[in-house]
């Protein structure tokens, strides 16, 4: 699955790294505001490309010779036109300025993005040895069971945390990639959470939409018991 490993990028716009890499909903902590799970890293890297391309082209059409001058005959106290008029210069292909900038800034909210999700995703994937990253964690499921808002996998307790560590690679691998990926387990869904038991002897996989929660129960894991 997740095999390639970057450096945390140091830029100070990543709003200190996702607030400690509880990733929040919305990048850019100025300017346009981007959902961070509108698309993937490319997606968002794509859409930032385009946003610099409309970026130069609104730059290019803005004509710095292109000026207007007017005279304005201000009121005078009476109300009447005043004696003296006032000359103004005005430029309007200025607005292509403007649009460039707008579109320099929505830019700059989709690096951003991308850069976050790229960040968590090397933090979860961190506690995992790159040679453990393909395998599904449900091979090593001794069993599933079925919760009101989800599934648990149940191993053995010595094995829950890495196991917590691999599913939770395989989330992020999934929020920063698509969920569609051929690697990825089936229960790599949008918003799932993965935590540990209560018992100590699996991890739990929840989410708070009742249509994710159906897939999860539809999954096609081998299923003992029910807590309902």
């Amino acid at each position: 699955m997740y095999t390639r490993s970057m450096m945390t990028p140091n830029s100070p716009r990543l709003c200190r790294v996702a607030m400690s890499l509880s990733l929040p909903t919305m990048a850019a902590c100025s300017g346009p505001k981007v959902r961070l799970d509108e698309t993937t890293v490319a997606g968002h890297e794509a859409e930032a490309q385009k946003e610099r391309r409309l970026a130069e082209r609104e730059r290019a059409a803005w004509d710095p010779a292109h000026e207007h001058v007017r005279t304005i005959q201000p009121y005078d106290a009476t109300g009447s036109f005043g004696a003296s008029g006032t000359l103004l210069t005005a430029n309007p292909t200025e607005r292509h300025l403007r649009a460039a900038e707008a579109h320099r800034r929505h830019a700059a909210a989709h690096q951003q993005a991308a850069m976050q999700l790229q960040v968590f995703l090397d933090a979860a994937c961190a506690p995992v040895p790159p040679s453990e990253r393909v395998a599904c964690p449900t091979l090593l499921m001794a069993a599933v069971d079925w919760l009101p808002a989800g599934i648990r996998l149940r191993c053995a307790p010595h094995r829950v945390e890495a196991v917590l560590a691999e599913v939770r690679c395989h989330l992020a691998f999934a929020r920063a990639h698509g969920y569609n990926h051929p690697e990825l387990c089936p229960f790599a869904l949008p918003q799932v959470e993965a935590n540990p038991a209560p018992d100590g002897a699996g991890v739990d996989l929840t989410s708070q939409l009742p249509a994710t929660v159906k897939i999860l129960h539809a999954l096609d894991l081998q299923t003992t018991t029910r807590e309902m």
